[in-house]
């Protein structure tokens, strides 16, 4: 992502080296478990998003993909 010159000045805009380091995964990406997930997305939206994507991490299987959303639906399903 960071290798295209437009997304680096952005991310230098708001403060973050050009190449990724952790306070930019920490700031973009919800990982660990669900209540990590949940609070990331309150943090999102707290700061003005209308919307958050949810993804499942590369290669998951599809089955257990299902279940990960499934723990997660009724802590999200809160913050309506």
């Amino acid at each position: 992502m960071l290798g295209n010159p437009s997304y680096a000045a952005t991310v230098s805009r708001l403060g973050y080296a050009a190449e990724a380091d952790d306070r930019l995964v920490d700031a973009l990406f919800a990982h660990s478990g669900p209540e990590s997930v949940v609070a990331k997305v309150r943090e999102h939206l707290a700061a003005g998003a209308d919307h958050v994507t949810l993804l499942l991490s590369i290669g998951t299987e599809f089955a257990a993909g299902i279940e990960q959303l499934e723990r997660l639906a009724p802590a999200l399903a809160e913050l309506e």
